[in-house]
């Protein structure tokens, strides 16, 4: 991650602390937020961001408290990829949406999950046909 990256994120949300915010196919990031860990993930044109207690025995995925997601980010199926204004865009719009992880209730992660498997069927059938 470029060191303006960092300056600009850190600028937008004052307190965000970044151990690292890089890759493609996934990009990810995480670090530190007054106590709390984070994570962000952006695959397959969908975002997500966690966070929840840093204790050192909690995790994202049982212990989430704060929870936001994008879908269809770029309308790209496959993208995997952003440019340091997109993800500092992206990052602290999911920052601005953030809510409790309990209202996402568990039929809006079974529709997430459908539509998800949708989405993979629909690209090993274009696979397919190439």
């Amino acid at each position: 991650m470029s060191e303006e990256l960092r300056h600009r994120l850190r600028k937008a949300i004052p307190g965000l602390e970044i151990d690292y915010f890089d890759g493609a196919c996934p990009v990810q990031g995480d670090g530190t937020y007054r106590g709390q860990a984070w994570y962000f993930r952006f695959r397959h044109d969908d975002a997500q961001l966690y966070l929840w207690a840093n204790d050192g025995k909690s995790n994202r995925f049982e212990h989430c408290e704060l929870y936001a997601e994008r879908e269809s980010v770029t309308g790209e199926d496959l993208a995997g990829v952003l440019t340091d204004d997109e993800a500092v865009a992206l990052f602290v719009d999911l920052w601005g949406s953030l809510r409790p992880y309990a209202e996402y209730d568990e039929g809006t992660r079974v529709d997430r999950l459908t539509r998800e498997l949708e989405r993979l069927g629909r690209l090993l059938n274009q696979q397919k046909r190439t």
